[in-house]
């Protein structure tokens, strides 16, 4: 056993051999770790390399730091804050790398007032706030004849899609006719202006099944009391109805409520 001194307390330790001898000897890894920070630092650890002092750009402080950190930086800054208060002051208007000749003024499409939007969106702005986009689209956009079609186009294709998807009392209506050996095309588009519930080629038939609620079934819901979506719903079903029976097709609309309380009697215009 060789004994040796620990460099950091003085404390006097036994070792195997001289073999274990180092340059350093500690008696536990807390005084290894008390002697480096005492000495191992700054100049004194093998890979230190020297810090050049620099400028904070904003505040002119000195910062200390490696050259290979610095070198390929165009601005220092000694914060995060110091940063940002130097781009607001510099990288403003004319001195913004997307700075595009400032704010341009603009009249609103639908109230005709003046506002200004960055020059970037001069072919995007077309309203002061979303209320008046809204108003605009709603009274005067959605009026016009392109505009409709393209919203009854957008309805005939949303109702191809739930083609399969029946609505409780159309599943009556679709497994009676399935029993009865009836062949008939649901949720049918016709002359690009009208998707029918169910279409009856060989009879030339058309059947349409009213919600009693949705449609304002008259036995339920006095006309006084219908709500605006009800008469709506009514206008609609009102203007398909003289349309198909002018393009000479046997229309019939039947209730949910005589759907569920006879079928059969409600069906017989099929003379089963």
């Amino acid at each position: 056993m060789v004994e040796v001194i620990c460099d950091n307390c003085g404390k006097n330790i036994k070792l195997k051999g001289k073999s274990y001898i180092k340059k350093h000897n500690f008696c536990n890894r807390k005084c290894y770790g008390e002697f480096r920070k005492k000495y191992y630092v700054g100049s004194n650890v093998y890979s230190y390399k020297e810090r050049k002092v620099y400028y904070c750009k904003n505040c002119n402080k000195e910062i200390l730091s490696l050259d290979c950190v610095m070198k390929n930086k165009k601005n220092i800054f000694c914060s995060r804050e110091c940063r940002n208060e130097y781009d607001s002051k510099i990288f403003k208007g004319n001195g913004n790398p997307n700075y595009k000749n400032g704010d341009i003024e603009i009249k609103c499409l639908y109230c005709g007032k003046s506002f200004e939007r960055p020059y970037a969106q001069k072919d995007r702005a077309k309203y002061c706030s979303k209320e008046c986009k809204n108003k605009h689209w709603s009274e005067v956009l959605s009026k016009t004849p392109e505009n409709q079609e393209r919203l009854r186009q957008q309805g005939i294709n949303a109702m191809k899609k739930s083609k399969n998807k029946f609505t409780k009392p159309e599943k009556v209506v679709y497994e009676y006719l399935q029993d009865n050996n009836i062949i008939c095309i649901p949720q049918y588009p016709m002359y690009n202006r009208f998707v029918v519930d169910f279409y009856i080629p060989s009879l030339d038939i058309v059947i349409e099944v009213l919600g009693d609620y949705w449609h304002g079934n008259p036995l339920k819901y006095p006309k006084e009391k219908l709500t605006e979506r009800q008469l709506k719903h009514q206008q609609k079903d009102k203007i398909k109805m003289e349309y198909l029976t002018n393009n000479n097709h046997k229309v019939y609309m039947i209730w949910e409520n005589d759907i569920y309380k006879d079928i059969v009697k409600t069906m017989n215009f099929l003379n089963i």
